[in-house]
């Protein structure tokens, strides 16, 4: 494609750019309590915090690499450019389940590991600082901050208003099965894996495979980034009464 063309579509394209977060899932998930254990695994609170400490030395070049990905992008001719945060990763079933804290301490009202969402806040805070430069740099065009924590958090208060099963927002609908393991996920019975079960009706789960969301789940965090002022500057002006591609009912 010719690089004129290339701008082009830049300049009438909403871009998402969304990268970094496999970062820190290697960073907390390959830390095994010992050397020896293979596939998933947190340890105890104790052994979190030491892994928070490590992950935390990747955030300045995470954070780095992101804000170079836009400056390119806007450089190329992009004028609308939506950087994404990190969800509240203390509240994933992958998380959940690989860390298997008993302490009670560990965990927030919402049954959250609290330390991993504080890491996320803080990861989170970095951020935004970087895309606020980058806005500031950039004036001519939307440099918008996506707070997918904010989004997927409130997805989790409003389950019941928005569709969801309140008693299976930390469950995944596809894996081992929630009769089977502990919030529904079991890295030996990964979704697609032989023997892997689906849920009745995946529309009332917030977690998909136990890392993912659902396609209802982030129909509704788009809802609340593009309609519910949750990315800012807001890139787009919806009209009146228009709801967001991909929503279901419950909406605001």
């Amino acid at each position: 494609m010719h690089i004129a063309e290339i701008r082009r579509k830049l300049a009438s394209s909403l871009v998402m750019l969304e990268i970094g977060g496999n970062d820190f899932n290697y960073a907390f998930l390959r830390q095994q309590t010992r050397p020896s254990d293979g596939g998933y695994g947190l340890g105890n609170v104790t052994r979190i915090v030491e892994t928070l400490q490590q992950a935390g030395a990747l955030v300045p070049p995470v954070v780095q690499s992101i804000s170079n990905a836009a400056k390119e992008l806007l450089e190329m001719g992009a004028v609308r450019v939506v950087i994404a945060g990190n969800f509240p990763i203390g509240c994933v079933p992958v998380y959940l389940a690989g860390a298997n804290v008993t302490e009670l301490a560990a965990y927030d009202a919402g049954g959250c590991l609290a330390v991993l969402n504080a890491f996320a806040e803080l990861y989170n805070a970095r951020l935004r600082s970087a895309v606020a430069g980058l806005q500031r740099a950039h004036p001519r065009a939307v440099v918008a901050y996506a707070d997918y924590f904010a989004a997927y958090a409130r997805v989790l208060r409003e389950a019941r208003a928005r569709g969801f099963d309140p008693a299976r927002t930390r469950t995944a609908c596809c894996g081992a099965g929630e009769e089977a393991a502990a919030y529904g996920f079991d890295e030996s019975r990964f979704c697609g894996a032989p023997g892997t079960a689906v849920c009745a009706d995946r529309d009332r789960y917030v977690s998909w495979d136990g890392v993912h969301p659902t396609q209802h789940a982030y129909g509704a965090m788009t809802d609340l980034l593009y309609r519910g002022g949750l990315a800012y500057p807001p890139p787009i002006k919806w009209p009146a009464g228009q709801t967001t591609p991909g929503t279901k009912a419950h909406l605001n």
